[in-house]
């Protein structure tokens, strides 16, 4: 358990008669007791060094609390509200990582699902911005042509008629300008003097693993300079390493780092794809917090 909730009136009701001390050492009993998830052990000694209380008047704190607070069984000192959060928790593990998983499939499918539009109306010669929503990229797809234009003819073709000929058909050249009325406009690295960029350069147009990653990224203040992230991106080759980089980002979203007080400890992409964060992940924490554990109630 990586979490539990506090309920101030109940708690300072139950230890307004503790010490400073006293209570700073039942708020470190009930981390340790929530985060292992098992009574305290049955010598004292070991709970002292648990909690690392040292000086005589910390040991003798914490032999008062367990005396007042917890109950000695065979198995360790109980807290009874700690063992009935506990069991509710457990009980509820199964139902939170079945929702857990539908929520990966369910992310990855839709994540698929845009790789294969933005890769058909590329195929097509066709463009669409990165942010581009599910159902306008359906509907362009869905647009397209059955089949792909034909290549332009160089020398006259011959046709079968079975009416009357008006004049002999005029043969189509390389010259000849296509009709792009129904094709979105096309990126381009001209610059032009007489655009609305005022020959500003155009924006750089963003690889599909790039865009998944901007994507997947969390909403966050830091999240920015998105053309510098694209330089590195691109320098790092983490194109080819979109898949693992995509997947950390998601197990990193659901961890203690990234999610306490608020998401304040997310870092800025140009910092992570810079150093290469996804490679030093301490992925035993990463996957024990995506495993959805949910607060409880103390």
């Amino acid at each position: 358990m990586n979490y539990f909730e506090l309920h101030i009136g109940d708690y300072a009701e139950a230890t307004q008669h503790l010490s400073i001390l006293e209570d700073g050492v039942y708020t470190r009993l009930l981390r340790k007791y929530y985060a292992s998830e098992k009574p305290l052990p049955v010598e004292i000694e070991k709970v002292q060094r648990l909690i690392v209380a040292k000086s005589k008047e910390e040991k003798a704190a914490v032999e008062a609390v367990l005396s007042e607070f917890f109950d000695l069984r065979d198995d360790g000192w109980h807290q009874d509200r700690c063992d009935d959060e506990i069991a509710r928790y457990l009980a509820g593990e199964p139902e939170r990582v079945a929702k857990k998983a539908n929520e990966d499939a369910r992310t990855e499918r839709h994540r698929q699902e845009r790789a294969t539009l933005f890769a058909a109306l590329t195929n097509a010669g066709r463009h669409a911005a990165w942010n581009t929503g599910i159902k306008e990229l359906r509907a362009l797809v869905a647009a397209l042509p059955a089949t792909a234009p034909a290549t332009p003819v160089t020398a006259p073709e011959t046709f079968e008629v079975t009416g009357a000929v008006t004049a002999p058909a005029t043969p189509v050249t390389a010259t000849q300008t296509p009709d792009t009325t129904s094709q979105l406009p096309l990126p381009t690295t001209q610059n032009k003097e007489d655009t609305d960029t005022g020959g500003r350069p155009p924006k750089p147009e963003f690889p599909p693993g790039f865009v998944r990653m901007w994507e997947a990224w969390p909403k966050h203040h830091r999240k920015g300079e998105k053309g510098e992230c694209l330089k590195l991106w691109r320098k790092h080759d983490c194109e080819e390493l979109a898949d693992a980089i995509i997947g950390h980002i998601e197990r990193m979203k659901a961890s203690r780092d990234w999610t306490k007080d608020g998401g304040e400890y997310i870092p800025a992409p140009l910092v992570y794809i810079r150093n290469r964060r996804w490679e030093g992940a301490e992925d035993g924490d990463v996957l024990a917090a995506a495993s959805g554990n949910q607060a409880v109630v103390l």
